[in-house]
Order: C-alpha cells, then structure tokens, then sequence
C-alpha cells in the first residue's frame, strides 16, 4: 500500500520547471520532483518589470501559469534620439524597449564620426551616445601645369572641397586638356576624375595618299597652315590649305578622284555612255534627227572642272523660205478677200523651198 501511495504522488508530481527568459524563481528550486498543486513565485530579471504577480503551479505532472497569465515586459528606453545628417532603424526589437537595438546611417555625402553607429536599451537606458555625421571632404587640388581653374576655386590652396563641389579646368594659349576638364567632389569623399592634364596642342601630317604635302615638316602648332597639291587626276577633297586648331585639322587632308557625272542632253545623246566618267574621259554629243549643234563643239572631256567644253545644246533645225510674188486673190467661205503682198516666211524643216510664190502644194 506504501509502495502504490508513492507511485501515485509521483504520477502527479512535475519535474523542475523550465527556464523562462524574462522572469526568475524568487526562491532556488533544487529539487528534482515537486507535487502536485506545488506552486512557484516568480519576479522579473533586469530591465523587465511586472504589474501583476506570476505563479506556476504542478498541475497532474504540468506547470501551469496561473491567472492572470502575464509575463514581464521590457522597460521603456523611450526615443532614441535623432541625429543631423542621418536616419537610424530598428535593427532589434520590436519597439524602443529592453533589448532593442537601433542602428544609424548617415544621409548621402556625410560620413559617420562617433565609434558606434548603434546604441542598446539596456536596463538604465539607451547605450552610447547619439552618433554623428559630417559631410565629407575632398582633398585640396592644384591646377594642371600649364592650366587654370576656371570655377571652384578656394581662397586657400589647402582648404577641402565638400560634397558636390564642381571645379572647372582650363589651359593657357597653344594648349588643350587631356581628359574631363570638369571633375566634382562625391559622395564618399573622392574626386570624380583625376584632374586633366594640358597638353601642347600639336597637328600631324607625314602622307596624303595621291597627293604632297608642299611644307616641310610634319608637325604644326595651333594656328599653323599645312599646304598640300593632288596627282594629276585628283583634286582637293576641300580646299588646299589646313589649319591647325585644338580640335585638330580644319578640314579634311584629302586628295579624292575627279569625276564627272553624266550630263543631260536634251534631243541628244553622247557617247560612250556611262554611270561616271573620270579625268580625261571624252565624250561626243550628236542630236537626234531634225536638230542641230549649239556649242563649242561636240567633243567634251572631264576636267577638274567638270566638262571642258560644256556639252552643246540641240536645238530644233529651222529652214528660212525666202519668197516673193504675185498672190492671187484668195476668197473664204464668209467672203473676205486675202490682199495680195510680198511675205516673207520662216517654215520648219520639212517644207521644200517652192522658188518664185505662185503654187506649191507641199509648204
């Protein structure tokens, strides 16, 4: 009867009770089985408070929490604190309470300054203190040699550039920069572009295909001309003369081929017939029947100029009738009377040449 009197307070009995993260026993707990209705007081660790008891009681072999079934809750840090030139985010935690961690990044250009970007609510409060931003600085520049700065420039030649600080570049006379003549001060505190060089401005011309250079270098300087002449059957692309600027040549350094296109002959034609003709080509021009030639001749060659001389114009052949006479009286139907005179007519090709006016039936 003993031995079934113990198997049942052990059925009953609980084991010690499980750790709880917010609240500790008031009492040690070292036994190994409590029984049942045993019942356990608890208080909050630190940095958690309570507004109302918390007991557990071994109820048939489980802890139970008794009415009214709360737990500690966090202690209140309250706001954390804003700082100039950044936000922060909860990055632990639900709220500003025990625990909880908030984490500070500084706004675009500015960079952070305190040790910590962070700060804890601890059980006495918010750790560290609010952090800080400054804006970031480039370092001081000097301007390229043989250059200026146009803008940006500081009254003191070691003062720092802040964020979105633009300097412009520029060089003296005969000289051009080598890369971005406009650089600014980012984000993270750097300079966009390294600071240009000036270079001397220098042009360059050693060949010119189906041409000669007349001058007798190869290198000029801004505002130096290079003059150049074209092979027999070339031209100049443009003109033939070159100046030397900073952006380089003026115009193309070019030779190009002389060519004549076909010319329009109206009542006519040309031989041989091509889609272009080059220097020196020649060309005949013949007009179709009942036309003639108007022109300098009708041979043409291709010139620099083009045609030399201009293909000729066909014009329509006409044939002067000279003719004098007696006429008779001619009646029209209505009854009047043509006067008998002398006349003289200009007729188109086609008409014979009658002689003497008294009949001819074919003008």
């Amino acid at each position: 009867m003993l031995f079934l009197f113990h198997w049942c307070l052990a059925e009953d009995a609980c084991g010690p009770p499980l750790r709880r993260e917010r609240e500790q026993p008031t009492q040690e707990l070292n036994e190994d089985i409590y029984v049942h209705g045993h019942t356990v007081s608890y208080k909050c660790r630190p940095g958690y408070v309570k507004a109302w008891p918390i007991k557990l009681q071994c109820n048939d072999g489980v802890w139970r929490q008794l009415p009214p079934n709360k737990n500690c809750t966090g202690i209140s840090c309250g706001h954390p604190g804003d700082s100039d030139y950044a936000s922060f985010e909860l990055t632990h935690g639900d709220d500003f309470t025990f625990g909880a961690r908030v984490t500070y990044t500084c706004n675009e250009g500015y960079k952070m300054l305190s040790q910590y970007n962070h700060r804890d609510c601890r059980a006495n409060g918010w750790t560290n203190e609010v952090p800080h931003c400054e804006t970031n600085k480039c370092p001081p520049i000097t301007p390229p040699r043989n250059g200026r700065i146009i803008q940006g420039e500081k009254s003191q030649m070691n003062e720092d550039f802040l964020y979105g600080d633009l300097v412009i570049f520029g060089c003296i006379e005969n000289f051009k920069i080598k890369g971005s003549n406009k650089i600014t001060c980012t984000a993270d505190g750097t300079w966009s572009t390294p600071v240009p060089e000036c270079i001397e401005i220098i042009c360059m011309v050693d060949y010119i295909e189906n041409g000669n250079i007349l001058s007798q270098t190869s290198t000029y300087k801004e505002g130096q001309r290079v003059r150049f002449s074209c092979n027999e059957g070339y031209t100049h692309f443009d003109r033939p003369d070159a100046l030397c600027t900073e952006n380089g040549w003026d115009t193309v350094l070019q030779c190009k081929e002389i060519q004549c296109s076909p010319p329009e002959v109206r009542n006519g034609q040309f031989r041989p017939r091509r889609d272009q003709y080059t220097y020196n080509d020649v060309i005949e021009t013949t007009c179709n029947e009942g036309f003639v030639l108007e022109g300098r001749g009708k041979i043409s060659k291709c010139t620099e100029r083009s045609w030399n001389p201009r293909p000729p114009v066909c014009k329509r052949r006409r044939v002067i009738v000279e003719a004098s006479g007696h006429f008779p009286t001619l009646q029209s139907t209505n009854g009047a009377t043509l006067e008998q005179r002398f006349i003289s007519l200009s007729l188109e090709q086609g008409c014979q040449t009658c002689g003497p006016w008294t009949r001819c039936n074919t003008c």
